[in-house]
């Protein structure tokens, strides 16, 4: 439904401020509540007696004694790590990840390092629910599904890095320019499974993942592998504060990597041409931090080059270009203004370019009823930016409850959208002999290239009886294009007697139609400007109990999503003169169903487990795209200077897919400390050499995927 005044509404709240603020530069959390001080073990009376003569430890929070320490849930350091670790993705405050308002999964700088992940895209396939895979919808790009849903763009999942949105304006999605994303310069990765908008706003309507960047690295890596792989990092820390407040802190973060690619020599495209072709990749990642007080500065930029493999479903080898930028400054101010009052404000501007150069081969026919006959070059130039403003305060309106308040103001930008081809694609004749002009005459871009929105969400924490954390929350999206969304959340965390958590938890979500989908005029695809917000209602219960040295969380998930957006048949108006298929919202609700299990074990000092179990009871798609039983474990030990771990990925059959069973990916690393500061690295990829396939929109068969890639190197910290 559109909403005349909303535009109105949008213009007055100008002075309203937007983007979440950093999630690392968060305020003390001394106002935590008494069963998050029992998680993570934070509020500890340093005079408390041991009572009962058997290690039993007493925590007291203001007014409250709590008798469950950490060490009730974890006995070993190693698990309490994992249990305990502090998140601010479940609310924008600190707080254990355990006692967090949302099923909530992560992932440390350290555990991420021993066994040798380089990027997001890796370690989601170790998340329950998630799946990442290639996809060669737009570019060269990363499908990303969880619970049952799973696009070529992943608009489905809101990812952040510090608090800031990588999804960009264009596609809704992280995938389109965030190919590869790093994971050299983490402190740590944090993930719901389940709905986020009611603190998010937009594209949290299944998951939100929140890399938090490092701040006092002092590291040095250098490796070298097959396929002529080259990757390096640095990180670097200037601290001048000493032991008082205030003071300047500086860090920065550099990464490069590339490689010439897997080499396939026989590969079939959408049109049954087969031939040879690589998929080579490279790519360069800068982070800077700066503090001074209450003030943190952030400035980020990132460059990915892809070429050949199957970009549109199109055969390539060296006539394939992509090349992706993006770059971001985020300002924060936060202040403690008293035991009860905190506030923050920030302000950030991002700027994202991407560009294609493919060759089409004869025979295609990106317009019905035209083959090309010879080779077309084709491709696309599109650029956008977003900025916004954002204010927020966190209210301890009594020692067991706190209120959060916040308020956003973003804008989004297309300030350039080409689509590029040698021939015209109605006359089959040449548009010139020199170049690829954009054919503005027929590709138009038929829409807004502005979107305004501000949003409000209010949240409040509460605890009763010291063992009950009651949650509840809201958020208002006001749209100048698509109107109003409202989002709201609860959630109950119980801690009982016998060392387990409890949780029950509702939400709902949204995902408002992004630019590709209201305006673009493709042959592959017609926008809609009647588009709908798509909307999630997700219920979960999840229950977590501490066996020994081990924990075992089980999670059950329901979704009932509403006004799904999806191709339908060809609009037959005027602005649409390729017949192209048109975006649509489906009128009936699809619902989804399905079960997590988490294992976190540490049997003796060293030794580290976790693992992951997945069954899709449902598949929200109704076409399964992802398979419906998929399973993850992840092993490490250290022993003096040496550490070996092993990961493994095993996936059932993906019902879509009729030509490829169940497969199982191997990864590993292995470190031996030459000198205490200094490592020596030998990690491994696909170590079985896997061979298979992963579903594809354009290649109904399945895309073939990188075999074994083998790394050595060498790691220092200083």
């Amino acid at each position: 439904m559109r909403y005349v005044w909303a535009k109105s509404i949008v213009i007055s709240a100008v002075s309203l401020i937007s983007a979440n603020a950093g999630a690392q530069h968060v305020l003390p959390a001394d106002g935590a509540s008494p069963l998050e001080e029992a998680i993570d073990g934070s509020g500890k009376d340093p005079t408390a007696a041991d009572a009962a003569g058997d290690g039993q430890e007493f925590f007291y929070n203001d007014d409250y004694t709590i008798e469950l320490s950490v060490d009730d849930i974890a006995e070993d350091a190693g698990l309490q790590d994992w249990l305990g670790v502090q998140v601010t993705v479940a609310s924008r405050s600190e707080e254990a990840a355990l006692a967090a308002p949302s099923t909530v999964t992560v992932f440390t700088r350290d555990e991420i390092r021993i066994h040798g992940i380089t990027t997001l895209e890796e370690l989601l396939n170790h998340v329950p629910g998630f799946q990442a895979t290639r996809d060669n919808q737009r570019g060269n790009t990363v499908r990303t599904s969880i619970r049952g849903r799973g696009s070529a763009q992943g608009e489905y999942i809101l990812v952040l890095v510090d608090g800031q949105r990588l999804n960009d304006v264009y596609s809704g999605g992280p995938s389109l320019i965030n190919r590869h994303i790093s994971l050299e310069h983490v402190h740590q990765v944090e993930i719901i499974r389940g709905p986020g908008s009611a603190l998010y706003g937009s594209n949290a309507l299944l998951g939100v993942i929140n890399i938090v960047t490092t701040t006092d690295s002092k590291s040095i890596a250098a490796r070298a592998g097959n396929a002529d792989t080259r990757e390096a990092a640095v990180n670097v820390f200037y601290d001048t504060r000493g032991d008082e407040d205030g003071g300047l802190t500086a860090s920065l973060s550099a990464s490069i990597f590339s490689d010439s690619g897997e080499q396939y020599d026989a590969i079939t495209d959408r049109t049954g041409n087969t031939g040879a072709t690589e998929d080579p990749r490279s790519g360069m990642d800068a982070y800077a931090t700066i503090s001074y007080g209450d003030v943190l500065l952030r400035l980020r930029h990132t460059e990915r080059r892809l070429g050949g493999f199957l970009p549109a479903g199109y055969l390539q080898r060296q006539s394939s270009i992509e090349e992706v930028k993006q770059s971001s400054v985020h300002l924060v101010y936060a202040r403690q203004l008293s035991p009860r009052v905190k506030v923050n404000a920030a302000g950030h501007y991002s700027t994202e370019q991407w560009s294609l150069m493919a060759a089409i081969p004869p025979g295609s026919s990106l317009v019905p009823g035209v083959e090309n006959e010879q080779y077309w070059q084709a491709g696309a130039f599109h650029e956008w930016s977003t900025a916004g403003l954002q204010a927020g305060a966190e209210l301890r309106l009594a020692t067991n409850n706190r209120l959060h308040f916040n308020v956003t103001y973003d804008q989004n930008f297309i300030h350039t959208h080409e689509e590029l081809f040698s021939y015209h694609l109605q006359t089959n004749e040449p548009v010139s002999e020199d170049g690829l002009p954009a054919t503005q005459e027929l590709l138009a871009y038929n829409g807004s290239t502005r979107r305004l929105i501000v949003g409000a969400d209010l949240q409040d924490r509460q605890t009763i009886a010291d063992v009950l954390d009651l949650s509840a929350g809201v958020r208002l999206d006001v749209y100048d294009d698509i109107g109003i969304s409202l989002n709201p959340r609860l959630a109950a965390v119980y801690q009982s007697p016998i060392s387990s958590i409890a949780k029950v938890i509702y939400g709902r979500a949204f995902r408002a139609p992004n630019f590709l989908e209201l305006y673009d005029i493709t042959p592959v695809t017609h926008g809609n400007d009647d588009l709908e917000a798509e909307t999630i209602d997700t219920i979960e219960a999840a229950y977590t109990q501490k066996l020994g040295a081990a924990s075992v969380t089980a999670t059950y998930f329901y979704n009932s999503l509403d006004n799904k957006i999806e191709l339908g048949p060809p609009a037959m108006t005027a602005d649409n003169p390729f017949g192209a298929p048109t975006h649509r919202n489906l009128d009936e609700r699809e619902s989804s169903q399905g079960i997590e299990v988490e294992v976190a074990a540490n049997p003796f000092a060293g030794f580290r487990l976790r693992g992951a179990y997945t069954r899709l009871i449902d598949n929200v798609d109704n076409n399964g795209t992802m398979p419906t039983q998929f399973a993850t474990a992840m092993a490490s030990l250290r022993i003096r200077g040496l550490s070996v771990a092993t990961d493994v990925v095993v996936r059932g059959k993906t019902p879509a897919l009729s030509n490829q069973d169940a497969y199982v990916l191997l990864g590993g690393r292995l470190a031996y400390a030459v000198f205490k500061q200094l490592r020596v690295t030998l990690s491994v990829r696909n170590a079985l050499d896997t061979s298979y396939l992963t579903i594809s929109d354009l290649m109904p068969e399945g895309l073939e995927n990188r075999g074994r890639f083998i790394r050595v190197g060498i790691e220092a910290e200083y």
